[in-house]
């Protein structure tokens, strides 16, 4: 009886619906690019292309109801037929299935995709070496930086391929930072040499970086070596007598090294290690010969322990190159080591002085040199004039765009919409809408052209018809650049006709 009464119920509310003329709401498929990567922005689009408002819209990730936290992401109404799903910082918790719904008293729809950010970053290691200058009763310490993936990791040392664990009064193993592990042995033995390899882990892979400490005048490892121990013990003995009338060592320090592995926007980390002398220790960083000042955000030195400081770049750009210095000094001497930071695909510019050091080391003071003096600085102010034009387009991004879709259920008299979406590149942009080459103006009273935000530009065509059909291209440029997307729209049943774009030349 029940069932009886329910269904006539349905029947006469089903026949008050075809009175009232109300259609169910239909949505057009959304697409998420994929291009995307962890720490850009994406945006999709749920565009209800036909049916009877007013329309309730509801989004959902992998099932359950999606909302707004803390401006991760945003949902946005753009006007009563349009809703936006905006995620501004994509990281691994992003990935899942969304799902757009849309109701109103005449039915519901809804349309899902699949978010899988492309190379959701495995990560990198820097190369580590120990120095080739070890002997037994020394310490020397390690490295290992994680110079580009996605957090968090899981650092593991290895010493011949048996997991390292840190031992009281032998080696330690400090984890620096999230990006940094530092093995330290604190006083060398025979035991110590062998291969030591750091591991990397995290969620979607690993990397691994390996080297072999072998001490000098390891009697193991060179028979000529252990005949010659006496003659080495001998003359150890002399200097440290030596050194004991003088009252202390000057420092020592182990050289480093940059990766030749880097490019604009890792982050990357030097150590300066003290692996002799006496403390204390003043440790001073230059990078061209001028000190080096912390700044936040940019770079930062920090002391790890008495006998180490850590250079650290957190984003390299192309101010980066340069060449660094460490410089240790206690009351008897000191030590300086450098090495050249070059990215890849870069070239390091030497300053004037450099130049000079290298042409002259003997100094500049005959008329000579001075005369070539001149000729060098306008020449230099050539070369820094190239440097500063590029250096300028280098500091910006070009644009990105992520490609749009036009649905393949498109019927004569339904609405659609596409968006343009930015998901990289510095601003401002400026955006251009085409059709079969032709740049659209907004003012024909079919479609529309509107700035959503100032990564987003919205195509509406409010009724679709047989000149709706073609080729559309979204054209975005800034300084640095320019991107384009394209897709062709053919509502179904029909066929676009190609030779347009052929007598136009665009294919």
């Amino acid at each position: 009886m029940d069932a009886l009464i329910f269904l006539r119920v349905l029947v006469v509310y089903s026949c008050f619906i075809v009175s009232q003329g109300l259609k169910p709401p239909k949505i057009k498929p959304f697409h998420f690019s994929g291009e995307l990567n962890v720490g850009l922005r994406t945006v999709v689009m749920c565009a209800v292309i036909d049916g009877s408002p007013p329309f309730d819209f509801q989004w959902l990730k992998d099932s359950r109801p999606l909302t707004s936290s803390g401006g991760r992401f945003s949902v946005e109404s753009f006007n009563e037929f349009t809703s936006i799903l905006t995620i501004s910082d994509l990281d691994s918790e992003s990935n899942g299935n969304y799902t757009c719904r849309v109701s109103n008293s005449a039915g519901s729809d809804e349309k899902s995709d699949s978010l899988n950010m492309r190379g959701f970053r495995t990560p990198t290691i820097k190369p580590f070496n120990f120095s080739g200058v070890l002997s037994e009763g020394r310490r020397t310490a390690v490295m290992c930086v994680v110079t580009d993936g996605d957090v968090p990791f899981t650092f593991s040392w290895f010493k011949d391929g048996k997991p390292l664990q840190s031992e009281e009064g032998h080696f330690s193993i400090q984890l620096f930072d999230e990006f940094t592990s530092i093995l330290t042995i604190k006083k060398l033995d025979s035991d110590s040499n062998g291969n030591y390899t750091c591991r990397v882990t995290n969620s979607v892979g690993s990397d691994e970086k390996s080297d072999i400490l072998i001490m000098r005048g390891n009697a193991k490892e060179n028979p000529f070596i252990k005949a010659m121990a006496g003659i080495y013990f001998y003359i150890a003995v002399v200097l440290i007598h030596s050194a004991a009338i003088e009252g202390s060592k000057p420092p020592r320090i182990k050289p480093f090294n940059f990766s030749g592995e880097l490019s604009q926007g890792l982050r990357t980390a030097v150590m300066c290690v003290i692996i002799d002398g006496d403390r204390p220790f003043d440790f001073i960083w230059f990078k061209d010969g001028a000190p080096l000042v912390p700044q936040e955000g940019h770079f930062s030195v920090e002391s790890v322990n008495k006998f180490t400081s850590i250079l650290t770049i957190e984003h390299l750009n192309s101010d980066s190159n340069g060449n660094y210095s460490c410089r240790v000094t206690n009351s008897v001497g000191s030590d300086q080591k450098s090495d050249v930071l070059m990215m890849k695909g870069e070239i390091y510019l030497l300053s004037l002085r450099d130049i000079r050091r290298n042409l002259f080391p003997f100094g500049e003071s005959s008329g000579i040199c001075n005369n070539f003096n001149m000729a060098m600085h306008l020449f230099i102010c050539f070369l820094v004039a190239i440097f500063m034009q590029i250096h300028l387009v280098e500091g910006l991004k070009p644009p990105k765009i992520m490609p749009f879709h036009f649905s393949g259920e498109l019927n004569e008299g339904l609405r659609v919409a596409v968006m343009c979406v930015i998901i990289d590149g510095d601003r401002p942009l400026d955006f251009k809408w085409f059709k079969d080459g032709d740049l659209l103006s907004p003012e024909k009273s079919h479609f529309s052209v509107q700035i959503f935000n100032e990564f987003t530009s919205i195509l509406t065509i409010e009724q679709l018809s047989a000149d709706s059909n073609g080729n559309y291209t979204c054209r975005v440029t800034n300084s640095a650049g320019s991107d384009e997307k394209s897709d062709v729209l053919t509502m179904k049943g029909e066929t676009w006709n190609i030779n347009r774009l052929r007598h136009k030349g665009i294919v």
